[in-house]
């Protein structure tokens, strides 16, 4: 459990101690809670849907909005449903077309202006087909999360005990305009959510934009949890400390005990960055020469599947590591998306508005503003140098 949903229930085991009376409501013990918690967390990191999950699955008495209970049953029969729905693999041409043409889950908190990386009109822009200059260092992020998902989707698979399906885009029962991609589902329905940061801290929570797009996913598929993984993902400077690292003589792990492994990087024939990834990444072995044994063997085996590949060109090994873990579960929220579905509308209408008209009111003119002059009264020449 985090830190943060500690503190919200230990706020909140405070305030009913002390305060608490018949008329409460959780609204008042929600405002109390954040209120206490801005002042100890950096404010963008707290925020009151998750708050609210925490009281509501802590103290049931104020419970109106959630489902916790895991009917695996009824899971399972939605899972295998979704199974048959048709699908577009995700990154696939299909899939690009398709996200064209829809509002994903990942774009979602851009309708509330809650998403860093894209505002409302950016998003207006983007689904009426305007195309933005791709900036080089937000690929460098993207690509660290490409590289390490199916990694991290392993990581979990072993930790958890559970079987992980695929999916692609999935499209709304209702609504053709909203998709979601999920990272996973078990067979039991929980959903996955992987994220790789390179430089995001973690805090134990999904930052409010990613709380938006987990709702929308759970939305789209009809379950009722989603599984909020993030993982700090290190690369080794040497092989040798790759091969040196272990957890008390178990080198397949790092000496904070957590996972570590190769993967194979090449340069496809568009010259974009790819992977290959061993089948497994917990091996058994009795001594480092048979695990060293088993890595070198992966390592070739992985490196003729790239090198038998005349569209392929071979660029490294790449040893990594876990870092950070932070698994938590999201739940559900239906009230919100029911009390919020009309402003995805109404932005889907401005789309369609937009792709017939045109978006050239949406482009924001460059202002361009006269300098200041110096502020003196001195006679002398500014040398350019």
């Amino acid at each position: 459990m985090s830190n943060v949903t500690n503190d919200i229930i230990q706020c909140t085991a405070d305030f009913i101690n002390h305060f608490i009376v018949s008329s409460t409501t959780i609204d008042e013990i929600i405002e109390y809670v954040y209120g206490m918690l801005i002042e100890i967390y950096d404010k963008k990191n707290i925020y009151i849907e998750y708050i609210e999950q925490v009281i509501s699955e802590h103290y049931s008495e104020y419970n109106t909005k959630y489902n916790f209970i895991n009917d695996s049953l009824l899971n399972t029969e939605r899972v295998k449903q979704l199974i048959e729905k048709p699908q577009s693999i995700q990154r696939s041409e299909e899939w690009f077309n398709q996200r064209k043409n829809s509002i994903g889950a990942s774009e979602l908190s851009s309708i509330f202006n809650k998403n860093p990386f894209c505002s409302y009109n950016k998003l207006l822009l983007k689904k009426a087909g305007y195309v933005e200059p791709a900036m080089s260092n937000t690929n460098i992020y993207c690509q660290h999360g490409i590289k390490y998902e199916e990694i991290v989707q392993k990581i979990y698979s072993e930790r958890t005990h559970q079987e992980i399906i695929d999916f692609g885009s999935i499209e709304h029962e209702k609504h053709s305009f909203i998709r979601a991609s999920p990272d996973g589902i078990t067979p039991d329905g929980i959903m996955l959510e992987i994220k790789v940061p390179l430089s995001r801290k973690l805090y134990g929570i999904p930052p409010i934009y990613y709380w938006y797009q987990v709702q929308q996913q759970m939305e789209v598929a009809e379950l009722n949890s989603c599984d909020f993984l993030e993982c700090k993902i290190k690369e080794y400077c040497s092989w040798k400390s790759f091969l040196d690292d272990n957890y008390k003589g178990d080198y397949s792990k790092t000496d904070k005990d957590d996972e570590k492994g190769i993967l194979i990087e090449y340069i496809d024939k568009d010259k974009s960055f790819n992977y290959v990834y061993p089948k497994k990444i917990k091996y058994t072995f009795k001594t480092r020469k048979e695990w060293e044994k088993i890595i070198y063997g992966e390592v070739a085996l992985l490196k003729s599947e790239v090198l038998g590949d005349p569209t392929k060109t071979f660029s490294r090994i790449v040893s990594w590591a876990v870092d950070e873990y932070s698994c938590l579960r999201v739940y559900r929220n239906k009230w919100w998306w029911e009390n919020n579905f009309h402003l995805m509308e109404e932005c889907w209408n401005k789309v369609i508005y937009h792709q017939k008209n045109g978006y050239t009111e949406l482009i924001k003119k460059k202002i361009t503003r006269p300098k200041k002059p110096l502020n003196n009264t001195y006679n002398f020449i500014l040398d350019s140098d």
